[in-house]
């Protein structure tokens, strides 16, 4: 089959506020995790312009590879440079892991532009947190695998890579505030960070056929350097952190709690990002992609399946005080929807 993907890139000068240009090309795949990269280098100087960029990519083998296109095929270029006079630098394109065109899609902002003949790429942003000096790279290394598991396709933006950040946002908050109020506690700080980096990973409501779902988390950490202890620890408290999971095995996560205190944290964090706001948001999304036919009501069905439970699954105080403010809005959104949904007839 084949996989299109698109990419919208704008990018800033003063000179050509107005002025539009569009080129496109044929993208190379990478790697069996199926994450396309491209990098946009030596563009012209600081021109703003739009790229809308059409990549067609090989075909997928069987494997679950990628395979290049054929070097017959030539670009797709949806319009012809409106600005052809004013490029005085050749668009030039080669794979770099600087750039995810889904994720740049997204976020245009993470543009970076520099003087001319220097490169314009676009960058993963990793999260700035607590993570010691000499696991930067492990960190660093796992967000960018991170970012491109959670855009692949099947995956919905209810479990995205914004939801790894809220979650890693909601951690590094949680961190802080049981600190304070608890500083005789420890942490692993890493091992932390990265079980809130990588809690999605697996996620047998989007793994795909082959996944190794028991030991993809510490495989992939090890081969990123980290010891067998973190990556087993990692591991673990990855899988330990679903409600479905506690809720089936809740002695086993007891157990795991115990042993790894971070898992709190992790939990938490997560939990919090499916109620509130946000909450009510990822409930329609995910009921949207998953449950097609069915009505709008069907997610307000889970907020009591699920949702509103979570505020008494909370592990850490700050985690429970803000589940109890975010399930109280969750419980007023229900309220007014069924409110303004209820019909004014009967049906025979």
């Amino acid at each position: 089959m084949h996989v299109e993907w698109y990419l919208s890139i704008w990018a800033q000068h003063q000179n050509f506020l107005d002025s539009t240009s569009y080129c496109a090309l044929s993208q190379h795949c990478l790697d069996d995790r199926r994450a396309q990269f491209i990098s946009i280098s030596r563009f012209s100087p600081l021109i703003r312009c739009c790229l809308a960029i059409k990549a067609l990519s090989g075909q997928v083998k069987e494997s679950g590879t990628w395979c290049r296109p054929s070097p017959t095929s030539s670009p797709h270029c949806d319009y012809k440079p409106s600005i052809a006079d004013k490029l005085k630098t050749a668009c030039s394109f080669s794979i770099s892991s600087e750039l995810h065109l889904r994720f740049c899609c997204q976020r245009p902002s993470y543009i970076s532009t520099y003087q001319a003949g220097s490169t314009m790429s676009i960058r993963i942003p990793t999260p700035i947190v607590p993570v010691c000096e000499k696991d930067q790279p492990l960190f660093k290394s796992v967000n960018a695998f991170v970012h491109g598991y959670m855009s692949q396709p099947g995956h919905d933006n209810s479990h995205d890579y914004d939801h790894i950040l809220r979650v890693v946002s909601n951690a590094n908050r949680l961190l802080e505030t049981e600190l304070k109020s608890n500083p005789s506690q420890t942490y692993d700080i890493t091992a932390l960070f990265l079980a809130a980096l990588l809690h999605d990973v697996g996620d047998h409501k989007y793994a795909k056929p082959g996944e190794d779902l028991e030991n993809q988390i510490s495989a992939l950490l090890k081969e990123r350097g980290a010891s067998d202890e973190l990556a087993t620890k990692v591991q673990v408290m990855v899988k330990n952190v679903s409600y479905s999971n506690e809720s089936k095995h809740p002695e086993s996560v007891v157990d795991v709690l115990c042993k790894y205190p971070e898992l709190a944290i992790v939990q938490d964090s997560d939990r919090l990002d499916a109620i509130g706001a946000v909450g009510v948001g990822r409930c329609f999304a995910y009921t949207g992609a998953k449950c097609q036919g069915e009505p709008m009501s069907r997610a307000i069905d889970h907020f009591s399946e699920k949702l509103y439970k979570l505020a008494g699954m909370m592990k850490t105080v700050s985690g429970r005080e803000l589940a109890a403010s975010r399930t109280k809005l969750l419980q007023q959104f229900a309220e007014e929807f069924n409110k303004e949904a209820g019909l004014s007839f009967a049906l025979e």
